[in-house]
């Protein structure tokens, strides 16, 4: 789990066509890592089943935060939030999101943060039917509304999953690569 989520995080800080490099230091993004892996190892209900659902669940975290807030630690601390107030490295929009916590609360905390984008995915997935819905619903707050937006991010997460080794194609995950390759990708 931990290799997949920093591996994740090293391919988003890399140039693309549509978004440059970050100013991310390697210690930055293996501490959101470490944050992202925890949340997920602790919780029970995950947007994805299978085998891999933690690891597509811990993709699928990193590829929002890039997307919400390109990692940066002026948004994780809410001193730049969104248009519409939203806060934090995944951008939470304010109300039923944040579950009944305040917002300097949510401001102060990366782990709650994740658990609190972890808890919208699993609520969205009621609606969504595969990953795009999944993720139209996080963007826009319905599995069946598009944007650009929605189709930039749910392309990063089948490019992810599929270079972290994942065969993601409705919401169950599993390991598309041999296991001998496996071990040696989980010993690295």
């Amino acid at each position: 789990m931990q290799y997949i989520i920093y591996a994740v995080f090293l391919v988003l800080t890399a140039a693309t066509s549509t978004r440059p490099a970050l100013p991310v230091t390697p210690e930055r993004q293996f501490e959101i890592a470490q944050d992202v892996a925890g949340i997920v190892r602790e919780e029970t209900a995950l947007p994805f089943d299978g085998e891999e659902g933690p690891e597509a669940t811990g993709v699928l975290l990193a590829v929002m935060a890039r997307y919400e807030s390109d990692l940066r630690e002026d948004v994780e601390d809410c001193r730049v939030r969104g248009p519409n107030g939203e806060v934090g490295l995944w951008q939470l929009a304010p109300g039923k999101n944040l579950e009944g916590h305040k917002i300097a609360e949510v401001c102060g905390s990366r782990k709650l943060q994740a658990k609190l984008a972890l808890d919208l995915f699993v609520r969205s997935r009621r609606d969504a039917h595969d990953v795009a819905g999944l993720i139209r619903a996080y963007t826009s707050g319905s599995a069946g509304v598009s944007s650009p937006q929605a189709r930039g991010r749910t392309r990063m997460f089948a490019w992810l999953s599929h270079t972290a080794g994942l065969e993601v194609r409705t919401l169950d995950a599993t390991w598309a690569k041999p296991a001998e390759e496996k071990a040696v990708l989980a010993r690295e």
